[in-house]
């Protein structure tokens, strides 16, 4: 059983992955990987998009990684990353 639910798991986010790739967001904008964005209220700090995915809820997050620090990473929900009032593309 424990196989078989991995099994799924992998194809799910196999799924997810196509799924998000294809589709723009609610306000026309693409999320891709390498995309670089830095927080409103702190633009000296950059941060690129690594991955991103839907989680077991169906929420769509991107993992992000600092442009100068590779093992500084924080994950977000697509929504606040692409919430113009909290981050900007740069």
């Amino acid at each position: 059983m424990m196989g078989r639910d991995i099994g799924h798991a992998a194809a799910y986010w196999d799924e997810a992955r196509v799924s998000l790739m294809d589709r723009a967001s609610a306000n026309g904008a693409r999320l891709q990987v390498g995309q670089r964005f830095h927080r409103t209220d702190l633009p000296s700090v950059v941060w690129r998009v690594m991955r991103v995915y839907r989680d077991s809820q169906g929420l769509e997050h991107a993992t992000l990684a600092s442009d100068t620090r590779d093992l500084d990473l924080k994950t977000l929900s697509v929504a606040v990353l692409l919430d113009r009032a909290r981050y900007r593309r740069v």
